[in-house]
């Protein structure tokens, strides 16, 4: 059970790039403490434990104190999302796996960015959360309630716009946790820092007709801002609006149109809603913040503490191996992600459904890599007709397929596939233009390079 308590704490808007330079400088001295630390221990043995209750499997390295910390703060922001929500998840759900790394080397080897500090990686039913343990809480949590909220919402019954799926995602994403608490309201300062260097807002009519990429790539416009700001004010802004926002995903869910549906529940458009009302609520001082104290009862949730086992520990790791070799790949370490997708190949069963993940990343490789010793033509498109070829419709792994017959010199075969891939494409569709390059590389009998 959780608590909802109304309280008088807002967010105060004004101070806000003060804050995050606090926030940076915070960041700062977090990381030369921890890098100072590092150099006055020993760095201890590495084993995995593993933490289960009917909703998580946390595999960890961390210590136990550490683990079930982080362990209750996502249950409790669970029970959180889900009451808020109202979402019925089914007792047959996957579970989310959580890996928590103790070493942040380790953690690092699973990233393609340096700043990545914690993500969240969608499975074909659930998904998994990944973090190192000491980041928790200073800078990982936002995108991982973000993306959490988004696998809690995959078993909404109810069909909701894409604009308020993301607001509630950056509403619950800006969570913060603290003392047995969460506070819930407060503003997504990345997002508002992104605004004070020179963004602009899209129109409030395309975000609600949810035309996502019109508004991403124009005067470093962040939609997700103004999602933010439409689900905290018709959420917690206005008793009235609140009853709107119902009726209004009551239509929508019914097959009614977005932005008509807004218009006739609200008696204007979504850009009107923003110069009448929403600009000044959002132009307050502070802004309604809400602490939601999680119920001492969640504690009592059974949390099984074991040894882990390491054959389970390594297949449920799979995802975040191949993870690990793109992320070499996208540094150009070839040599590891070469390395990384042969063993994976190796050591995978052809029936596991992410095998074919595996061969389309290393026929990709064989195929198209700039290392001249990485690529292998001729296996490339043994590979690829064993496990690709009439095993699946997927676009992207039959674009891999045609590189494959590109690299072996089998031309004809590279632009007829190729050709058949580009006709499928919509005039819209982001894959046209490399799609396209590659054809016009195998129509000269060029072989493509990434």
């Amino acid at each position: 059970m959780v608590h909802v308590i109304l309280c008088p704490r807002g967010y105060d808007l004004t101070h806000l790039k003060g804050d995050i330079i606090v926030r940076q400088i915070n960041r700062i001295a977090i990381a030369v403490f921890f890098v100072c630390l590092s150099f006055s221990i020993q760095t201890r043995a590495e084993t995995w434990s593993k933490l289960e209750n009917s909703h998580f499997n946390m595999y960890t390295t961390a210590r136990e104190k550490v683990s079930r910390e982080l362990f209750m703060e996502l249950e409790g922001f669970r029970t959180l999302v889900v009451n808020f929500i109202k979402v019925e998840i089914p007792p047959t759900a996957e579970k989310v796996s959580i890996f928590v790394f103790n070493n942040l080397a380790d953690f690092k080897k699973y990233t393609w960015r340096k700043d990545i500090a914690g993500f969240v990686m969608p499975t074909e039913n659930s998904a998994i959360i990944v973090l190192p343990a000491w980041v928790w809480g200073m800078d990982s949590t936002n995108i991982i309630y973000h993306e959490f909220v988004h696998t809690l919402l995959r078993h909404h019954q109810v069909k909701l716009p894409g604009w308020y799926q993301e607001g509630l995602a950056e509403l619950f994403g800006a969570t913060k946790f603290s003392d047995g608490h969460f506070i819930l309201g407060a503003a997504p300062k990345d997002r508002f820092e992104a605004m004070s260097y020179g963004g602009q807002l899209a129109s409030f009519d395309d975000i609600v007709s949810d035309k996502f990429l019109t508004h991403r790539s124009k005067h470093n416009q962040d939609p997700y801002l103004q999602y933010w700001m439409l689900a905290h004010y018709l959420e917690f802004g206005n008793k009235k609006r609140k009853q709107d926002l119902e009726l209004y995903l009551t239509l929508y869910s019914n097959g009614a149109d977005s932005l008509e549906a807004f218009q006739m529940v609200f008696g204007q458009t979504p850009e009107e809603l923003w110069k009448t009302e929403l600009k000044k609520y959002m132009n307050q001082k502070r802004i309604p913040g809400f602490r939601v104290d999680v119920s001492p009862e969640l504690s009592d949730i059974a949390i099984t503490v074991t040894e882990a086992d390491m054959r389970e520990v390594e297949s449920a790791m799979l995802p975040l191996n191949l993870l690990s070799a793109s992320a070499s790949l996208n540094r150009n370490d070839y040599e590891r992600g070469y390395d990384l997708l042969q063993k994976l190949a190796a050591n995978t069963n052809p029936e596991d459904v992410e095998y074919i993940r595996i061969i389309n990343n290393l026929v990709w490789l064989l195929s198209t890599c700039p290392k001249d010793k990485y690529r292998n033509g001729e296996e490339a498109v043994r590979l690829g007709e064993l496990y690709i070829k009439d095993k699946t419709e997927n676009i992207s792994y039959l674009d891999t397929l045609a590189s494959a017959y590109a690299e072996a010199g089998h031309f004809d075969k590279a632009v007829e596939l190729q050709a058949s891939l580009v006709d499928k494409l919509d005039k819209n569709d982001p894959n046209k233009e490399g799609f396209s390059k590659r054809l016009e590389k195998y129509r000269n009998n060029e072989s493509w390079r990434e």
